[in-house]
């Protein structure tokens, strides 16, 4: 394609045979399209040496933007076409909460554990294989209209199920009944 394409990939996990494949998936891709540009968290490639190599090895050095601390660049994430979430530490889940908040369409390998993780709010790869990432990139970034039908109904689940002002709501009731049902702390006297 002749559009930049850029992808944000919220990895936490470096090694990880999803993360591997991801990668694998990402240099097809950069063959077809000549813009692609992958902002990946530096977390990925924290621990191991073999996520490097791999890029390396690729030859995505250059199509490859390592970027610390992804949870702090909503900006970033927001303003790319596509966020990416191939592993399920659960380290940069409320900046893929956030990505789908605004639209941003999200592609995920698949997670029983995570019940907004599903074909409604997110392109959920068959298995977590190069040609199954590739694939489902691939469509997205060839079909716009899937992508923001699938941004916006991303961004309708988590407006009506997933509001920070919820949770927010939530904990303070917590919080209230703990401290009107609880007695109070006793501190030993030194």
């Amino acid at each position: 394609g002749d559009n930049p394409v850029t992808v944000v990939v919220l990895s936490s996990e470096s090694g990880v045979p999803e993360f591997m494949a991801l990668l694998e998936a990402l240099a097809l891709l950069v063959a077809e399209e000549r813009s692609l540009m992958a902002f990946v968290s530096e977390a990925a490639f924290r621990s191991e040496r073999r996520s490097w190599k791999t890029v390396v090895r690729l030859d995505l050095a250059s199509r490859i933007c390592i970027t610390p601390d992804v949870e702090s660049r909503r900006d970033l994430v927001l303003s790319a076409d596509m966020a990416i979430l191939p592993d399920h530490s659960g380290r940069h889940r409320s900046i893929a909460l956030d990505a789908m908040a605004a639209g941003i369409p999200l592609v995920a390998s698949p997670d029983p554990a995570v019940g907004w993780l599903n074909p409604s709010t997110c392109k959920l790869i068959a298995q977590a294989s190069v040609q199954g990432w590739a694939d489902a990139i691939r469509e997205l970034i060839r079909s716009e209209r899937e992508a923001e039908m699938l941004g916006l109904s991303a961004r309708d689940h988590i407006r009506a199920y997933h509001l920070s002002s919820t949770h927010l709501h939530s904990l303070i009731a917590h919080y209230r009944a703990l401290v009107e049902t609880q007695s109070p702390i006793a501190f030993e006297q030194a």
